[in-house]
């Protein structure tokens, strides 16, 4: 009796089954009907498997994002993670004890996060405590146990992120303290191990490191990344890449990313409408930033009609990101009223008629016709005919900046760094995105120049320009010195 009680103590949870695998597969790709029926057919069909109410709980929480304010989905949320606690609680008094406290215990810790910001402060103590402590248990039984590892490294890591809430819980009930890097630690072995919660634990990976606290959008990428290589056909994970890629100013790889994530999303049945209408905002500002306000605009396609399907916190850039392209190619819509131009950045709201553009080009038509050449790879010529131009017109600041992105891509820092110092010595006004990246290609050519420590004060005055849409760029440029991207904005 002894050894069997052990056996089951210790016991991991079984594979999951191919429905498991394939309703999760569907959750990952963002296809949140389909998933959500399944789970609950597999919560039907196993009345005592906690499995299927967890998972439905998670695809609740994906639909949530878009829809914060849902009263409906933050009641049947709770719900299904109250029946996961009470099956997985029930599986204690079995053969599969370790699976229970698995299982309960995961549930219990997502309970709480959702009770304690709700304000329900003293159930989500109770909870944390209860979901702590089943956990804890099953790794103490088998340290190897790497789904645990999802709930309780997300337990460590907010819970010293943010000790306000803990302390604030602990005068309702008794909570352990958190541990940073222990949460980290937890979080990658589940999502090198885990049977069940690998794909979450890295997109939580991905959140953490975009978070304030721990800012690092290089290792979001590479977690979302990583989630990619487990579900490479899902249209969610592909749009997720691609906002980090636009974060980071790798526009092509963005542009790309988003189109195909829109291709996936058109081959799949019940795709969530918020993922390819993101995929589609993420591609034309990934079109605008590259100078081609045209195919932005064509790539906004049924938006520009009905954005309702955007997540609400993209609806603002969306609205700046169509105007500012109407007023670069002056096509605005009737009505629109003539303020004069006040050199805001993609993502206001109401702008005038006349807006001085985020992403300008040379005016003239050998000028766009260098520009086009410079996208089809021949650098030489673009940097001459841009070159010879700015000679021309040496106060056309915009002219300037693109002889000398020219000149840089082309292989000729040093007389990019001529060009860019007369760009950013002079007292007319520029742009703020020609600015910023005009400090960002100043610091790379001073490192192609062989002048690291000189590079190393540009690209922090372009971390901190305010304005600059990718001041993030030069912040991932001092963090990560060993392997910088090269600027394409």
């Amino acid at each position: 009796l002894c050894a069997s009680t052990l056996a089951a103590a210790v016991a991991p949870p079984p594979e999951p089954s191919p429905e498991t695998l394939a309703a999760i597969s569907m959750l990952h790709q963002g296809r949140f009907d389909a998933a959500s029926a399944a789970f609950e057919e597999i919560s039907r069909r196993s009345e005592s498997d906690p499995t299927g109410p967890l998972f439905e709980a998670l695809t609740t929480w994906w639909r949530l994002l878009d829809r914060p304010d849902d009263t409906g989905l933050h009641e049947t949320f709770e719900k299904r993670l109250d029946e996961a606690i009470r099956r997985g609680e029930a599986l204690l008094a079995t053969g599969e004890i370790q699976r229970g406290r698995i299982f309960a215990g995961t549930a219990y810790l997502l309970a709480a996060q959702a009770r304690a910001f709700s304000g329900s402060y003293l159930a989500a103590g109770r909870a944390a405590r209860s979901g702590n402590a089943l956990l804890e248990e099953a790794i103490s039984a088998d340290p190897e146990a790497a789904d645990v590892q999802f709930a309780l490294g997300a337990y460590k890591y907010f819970a010293a992120r943010l000790p306000w809430l803990v302390r604030f819980l602990r005068v309702f009930v008794r909570l352990p303290g958190g541990d940073v890097q222990e949460g980290l630690q937890a979080l990658d072995q589940a999502a090198r191990e885990g049977k069940y919660f690998r794909a979450e634990s890295l997109l939580l990976l991905a959140y953490i490191h975009s978070g304030d606290d721990d800012t690092d959008l290089r290792a979001a990428l590479d977690e979302v990344t990583r989630a990619r290589a487990l579900g490479s056909d899902s249209p969610l994970l592909a749009t997720l890449q691609a906002r980090f890629l636009l974060q980071l100013g790798r526009l092509a790889e963005a542009e790309s990313t988003a189109h195909g994530a829109l291709k996936l999303s058109g081959s799949l049945a019940g795709v969530a409408p918020s993922i390819p209408a993101l995929a589609r905002l993420i591609e034309a500002l990934s079109l605008y930033y590259q100078y081609q306000p045209e195919k932005a605009l064509e790539a906004l396609g049924p938006l520009q009609s009905d954005p309702g399907d955007l997540p609400p916190d993209s609806r603002k850039r969306f609205d700046g990101l169509v105007a500012r392209i109407r007023s670069d190619l002056d096509v605005s819509p009737p009505g629109a009223g003539n303020g004069s131009s006040d050199g805001r950045e993609t993502g206001d709201t109401d702008p005038p008629r006349h807006l001085a553009a985020a992403a300008p080009r040379p005016s003239g038509s050998r000028a766009l016709e260098a520009l086009g050449r410079l996208r089809d790879g021949q650098a030489k010529e673009a940097a001459g005919t841009l070159g010879a131009l700015a000679a021309q017109d040496p106060n056309d600041v915009v002219l300037r900046y693109h002889a000398a992105r020219a000149y840089q891509i082309a292989g000729e820092p040093e007389r990019a760094l001529v060009e860019l110092h007369r760009l950013l010595e002079t007292e007319d006004r520029i742009p703020k995105t020609l600015r910023g990246w005009a400090l960002l290609r100043m610091g790379a050519a001073l490192e192609a120049c062989g002048r690291p420590e000189e590079a190393q004060e540009f690209y922090r005055r372009g971390a901190r320009l305010k304005g600059f849409v990718f001041r993030s760029v030069g912040a991932d440029t001092l963090k990560h010195p060993e392997s910088p991207y090269p600027p394409e904005g």
